[in-house]
C-alpha cells in the first residue's frame, strides 16, 4: 500500500533553506487570499443580482457578450496601429476571449458554487430527448397549456414583420369558432399564437427593425410531468450545433433546469428556401405548409423527457440565446405546447384462492 504523504514540519527545515520556505509560504498565502477576494466579490455581485430578481444564468450571457465585445475593440484597435507582426497577437486575443466566453458559457450548465435563495439546477441532470426516428408514442395524459397569456402574437399576423410571413395556414380546416387544436404525430396541441423572444430586436427580409424581447417568463404548467412536447420554429439560419435559444423549466421545489434550444438539433429557419435543409438530430418535422410571402415554411415537434417526473413543474420561461441583435439574427418561436403525465394503470385487485375439496392441506 502507497504511504501517505506528510507535511514537512518546519522544525526540520534546514536554516539554509528558510528564506526560501518564507518566500514560497508568502506567495501562496498572497495567491490564495487574492483568490478567495475573487471569488467573494463575484459571488457577492451574483448574489445581489438574485436577490434583485435577475437569474444568474443571464449573468453569464451577458458576461460572455461583454468578453467577445472586448475582443472586438481589441481587434479593431490592432487594426487601426496597422502594425508588423500584428496578426500573431490578433490570434492571441481572440483566443484568449473564446476561451472565457466558452468558459462562462459552460458555467450555466454547472451546479452553483454561491448561495443563492432557491436551489440550483439539478446535480446531474440529463437531457433527454424522443431521437427523430423513433416514432413518438403516448404513455400518459395530455394537457395542451395554455399560451394565449404569453403569445406575443396572433398566428394570423405577419411575424418580423414581413407581410404575408404567417402561421395562419396553421389553422387550416380548423373549427372556426372557439380555441383551435390540432394533432401533431399523435401530440394535441392547442395554438393560441405565437411565443416570439430575441436579442432585443429582430429584422424582415427587407431590413426594418422590430423590438423582439429577450425573454417571455412564467408559462404556466403547474402538474407532474414525464414529457414536455413543444411545436415551435426559427427566423432566420445559424450554424448547426448553436444555442439560439433555451426554455427555463422552474420546478415547484425551487430548483431549475434549462433545456437548450439548437439550430441543427431542434429546429431550423421556418422558411425552407433560407434553409434547404430538413434535418434535426433531437426534433421532426411535426407541420409543413405555406404562407404569401413564401411557398414553403416547416415547424419541428421536440419531445423533452423530464428526469424528475415526481417534482411538479411550476412554469417555463422562454429567453434568447447568445446571438447579438442584427440582420439575419436567429429569432427562435413556439406555437404550442403539452404536458405530458405519467401513464395511471390500475392494480388489479388479488382473487381470492377457493379451495377444492379435492385439495388437501
Amino acid at each position: 500500500m502507497k504511504e501517505e504523504s506528510r507535511p514537512w514540519r518546519v522544525e526540520t527545515v534546514p536554516p539554509a533553506q528558510m528564506p526560501e520556505v518564507l518566500r514560497l509560504a508568502t506567495e501562496i498565502y498572497t495567491r490564495e487570499q487574492s483568490q478567495l477576494a475573487e471569488a467573494e466579490q463575484r459571488r457577492t455581485t451574483v448574489q445581489a443580482a438574485i436577490e434583485l430578481g435577475l437569474p444568474a444564468e443571464y449573468l453569464e450571457r451577458a458576461a460572455t457578450i461583454v468578453a467577445q465585445q472586448q475582443a472586438e475593440r481589441e481587434v479593431a484597435q490592432l487594426q487601426r496601429k496597422g502594425r508588423p507582426g500584428r496578426w500573431p497577437a490578433l490570434l492571441v486575443v481572440l483566443s484568449v476571449y473564446a476561451g472565457i466566453a466558452m468558459g462562462l458559457w459552460h458555467q450555466a450548465d454547472r451546479r452553483r458554487t454561491f448561495p443563492a435563495p432557491s436551489p440550483p439546477y439539478p446535480a446531474g441532470a440529463a437531457l433527454a430527448f424522443v431521437p427523430p426516428t423513433a416514432p413518438v408514442t403516448l404513455i400518459g395524459p395530455c394537457t395542451e397549456v395554455d399560451l394565449s397569456p404569453y403569445v406575443t402574437q396572433r398566428l394570423d399576423e405577419p411575424m418580423l414583420p414581413t407581410p404575408g410571413s404567417d402561421l395562419r395556414n396553421l389553422l387550416a380546416g380548423l373549427p372556426g369558432a372557439g380555441v383551435a387544436h390540432r394533432i401533431l404525430h399523435g401530440i394535441p396541441f392547442r395554438l393560441n399564437g405565437v411565443v416570439v423572444v430575441g436579442p432585443g430586436e429582430g429584422f424582415s427580409g427587407s431590413g426594418a427593425a422590430t423590438p423582439v424581447s429577450p425573454q417571455v417568463e412564467g408559462i404556466a404548467v403547474d402538474r407532474k410531468v414525464k414529457r414536455l412536447h413543444f411545436l415551435h420554429g426559427t427566423h432566420w439560419r445559424a450554424r448547426d450545433g448553436m444555442q439560439i435559444g433555451a426554455y427555463i423549466v422552474h420546478y415547484a421545489d425551487g430548483t431549475r433546469l434549462e433545456i437548450p434550444i439548437r439550430y441543427g438539433e431542434d429546429v431550423r429557419d421556418w422558411w425552407v428556401r433560407s434553409d434547404p435543409n430538413p434535418r434535426v438530430t433531437q426534433a421532426r418535422i411535426a407541420w409543413r405548409g405555406s404562407n404569401e410571402a413564401t411557398d414553403r415554411i416547416r415547424l419541428y415537434l421536440s419531445t423533452w423527457e423530464n428526469p424528475y417526473p415526481q417534482r411538479a413543474i411550476q412554469s417555463l420561461d422562454m429567453v434568447t440565446g447568445l446571438q447579438a441583435a442584427g440582420r439575419e439574427t436567429p429569432i427562435p418561436f413556439l406555437v404550442g405546447l403539452t404536458a405530458e403525465q405519467e401513464s395511471i394503470v390500475p392494480t388489479p385487485a388479488p382473487t381470492k384462492h377457493t379451495k377444492r375439496p379435492s385439495e388437501t392441506p
